[in-house]
């Protein structure tokens, strides 16, 4: 990928200059981005989005020397691995849908000799079941909820957010 990310740029000053870029730093890039990130591909997901922002930024990086490229490139690795970590939460939270909340919660025949079954209906009391089916399946807002129930809304969510976070720690098992 990052090959065709260089062959991209049609500026034969420009591509020299990102090849010479890259062959020097890419050891600071992938160390940087292996340290910060929990596995090789996301690691490598980093890397590719700071040769992006390379691309992005080479009249700027020109100007620079050694030392202020070096570190630029550092923070360019930084920034790129906390939009990854931001990125992956958001694509995270969005994993926690109907289907997940349907297959795994809320069956109505679920079978106690499935164990795994058992256990995450026993972590979750009913009301959190019942909110988070609301929110999640119904589509129902948190205030509608908590008018329904007589609550704040304050209190809802606040039910909402442990049930999703009991309900994320049982599904990393």
């Amino acid at each position: 990928m990052i090959a065709f990310l260089i062959q991209s740029i049609e500026n034969t000053e420009d591509k020299d200059f990102l090849i010479e870029t890259y062959e020097k730093y890419s050891g600071l890039i992938r160390g940087k981005a292996m340290t910060m990130m929990k596995s090789q591909w996301d690691a490598d997901d980093v890397e590719q989005e700071v040769v992006v922002k390379i691309i992005a930024s080479l009249e700027i990086l020109k100007k620079l020397s050694s030392k202020q490229m070096t570190a630029y490139i550092n923070i360019m690795v930084k920034n790129a691995a906390i939009d990854f970590y931001k990125k992956k939460k958001k694509t995270t939270d969005y994993e926690f849908t109907y289907e997940l909340i349907e297959n795994q919660i809320f069956q109505e025949d679920f079978d106690c000799e499935d164990i795994s079954k058992c256990e995450i209906a026993k972590s979750l009391d009913k009301r959190t079941m019942k909110f988070l089916y609301e929110k999640y399946v119904d589509k129902s807002t948190i205030e509608e909820i908590a008018n329904r129930y007589g609550m704040t809304k304050d209190a809802v969510a606040s039910i909402i957010y442990r049930g999703k976070i009991k309900f994320k720690k049982y599904n990393r098992r």
